[in-house]
């Protein structure tokens, strides 16, 4: 009986610490600012990134082609030394997005 009632609790720990993981949390904060080559448009771009806007549709919402947009946001991943598109949501998917001098 004490077995199964350990091994029910600790169950529900893992999975309220699973839950609380999945919430994700806020306390990251990106400050483009504290990056030179970026601007405020970049953390607008970010944002719609993390939202999992399609970089067509920002493109299409700032009258660009989608090769500039390709091009911008792949330039931004560079500065900010993730790689690409899959590692800037991997580090910064709950982050809150700022540009703030």
């Amino acid at each position: 009986d004490i077995i199964q009632i350990i091994l029910i609790t600790f169950c529900m720990i893992f999975i309220l610490y699973e839950y609380q993981k999945a919430q994700g949390s806020t306390d990251k904060v990106l400050n483009l600012a504290d990056y030179p080559e970026t601007s405020e448009r970049d953390a607008k771009w970010l944002r719609l990134v993390q939202k999992g806007v399609k970089y067509e549709a920002i493109a299409i919402d700032y009258s660009l082609t989608l090769g500039t947009v390709q091009n911008r946001l792949n330039k931004i991943y560079h500065i900010l030394e993730t790689g690409d598109r899959i590692g800037f949501l991997s580090l910064y998917s709950n982050a809150k997005i700022v540009f703030q001098k």
